[in-house]
């Protein structure tokens, strides 16, 4: 599932099962571009809903490896993590990978949806930093 350009060494669909490959928090902001939460603004107590967002990627990171949810009190912490090949070398692309959470509130009233991940940008330079974004939605 990774492209290879001619005058570059890409990877492959095993790449991201190789030994070298991890899980990484996903990067929520990179440089100028931040991801935008989606969810409805109020949802039914108890019942399921979907939280999506994008993350970037590209390069070495190619794929979704998971996505925790964990609800504390009024808060739902979501953590996206994208799957890096962790080869030496990889392609010079950006990739834009769509995150879907399904997420259940049971005590009516307003809580805030956290996502928590990375960024890169003119702040941090070539490093990943934290990043937090986060929408509130009201419970019914």
């Amino acid at each position: 599932m990774c492209a290879a350009l001619p005058a570059v060494a890409g990877c492959s669909a095993t790449d991201l099962l190789a030994p070298g490959a991890h899980d990484e928090l996903a990067l929520v902001i990179f440089y100028s571009d931040t991801s935008r939460i989606m969810a409805p603004d109020t949802v039914g107590r108890g019942a399921a809903f979907e939280v999506s967002f994008t993350t970037y990627a590209g390069g070495c990171t190619r794929a979704i490896a998971h996505t925790d949810v964990d609800v504390t009190g009024k808060v739902a912490a979501i953590r996206p993590y994208d799957r890096t090949t962790g080869g030496s070398t990889c392609t010079a692309d950006l990739l834009f990978l769509r995150h879907v959470a399904q997420v259940h509130l049971d005590a009516p009233g307003t809580f805030t949806l956290r996502v928590i991940g990375q960024q890169r940008g003119a702040s941090t330079g070539s490093q990943n930093g934290p990043a937090e974004l986060t929408r509130i939605v009201t419970v019914r």
